[in-house]
């Protein structure tokens, strides 16, 4: 009886997976073709159906892309990124990247409401996880360049150097955007290209070092 419901209980678990994995390639097909009100409404039901926290996260940060960035409502959109986030915190999933992008929104949809401290917050958050988790993923740097940037805009130069100069020391993934950022930046500080990312300066600032 024990072996039968264990038997029971894997197929029921394939069959959740496999709906999911159905779902998410209807759903990420229809943003695809920009039919975005079909897209959330899929993504909407992938995460209340689905059993995996992962996925759940996913549709969250996807629903969260939507509708900050397509609908144009920021405020929809930063629901479901922090819903997101509270099921990173309650469930205690396993990193993976959705992780930063939600972080990486969150940031860019504060800042664009003026929520600066917000902002700063999320992409500090986020660049935390990316030093803790580096040598698991390789990502796309969006994240470092927008914690940077922000304090750019701030005119919190050495903060913003701090940032460029750790990632520019720590990663062989940088592009155009990154590398135009980084040089940019120790233009603006007049300063060598390259320094110890915990020099004097950045353990007494409050960008990114614990």
């Amino acid at each position: 009886m024990t072996n039968f419901l264990i038997i029971v209980t894997l197929l029921l678990n394939i069959t959740f997976l496999g709906n999911d994995e159905t779902l998410k390639n209807e759903a990420i097909d229809a943003f695809y073709k920009k039919k975005f009100d079909y897209s959330i409404k899929l993504f909407k039901e992938l995460g209340h159906k689905t059993n995996d926290p992962n996925t759940r996260v996913f549709a969250e940060s996807c629903l969260g892309h939507i509708y900050a960035k397509e609908k144009l409502d920021i405020h929809q959109g930063i629901y479901h990124l922090r819903r997101g986030e509270s099921i990173i915190s309650e469930t205690g999933t396993e990193f993976n990247k959705n992780h930063l992008i939600i972080y990486n929104f969150l940031g860019t949809s504060y800042e664009k409401l003026g929520l600066i401290d917000s902002a700063e917050y999320y992409f500090k958050k986020g660049t935390r996880l990316y030093q803790k988790h580096k040598s698991k993923t390789v990502i796309k740097n969006s994240i470092i360049n927008n914690h940077g940037l922000l304090f750019v805009r701030k005119q919190e130069y050495h903060l913003a150097k701090e940032i460029f100069d750790y990632f520019n020391l720590n990663t062989s993934n940088n592009d155009y955007t990154h590398l135009s950022n980084y040089l940019m930046i120790n233009w603006i500080h007049r300063s060598p290209l390259c320094h110890p990312f915990h020099s004097y300066c950045a353990k007494n600032s409050h960008a990114i070092v614990p």
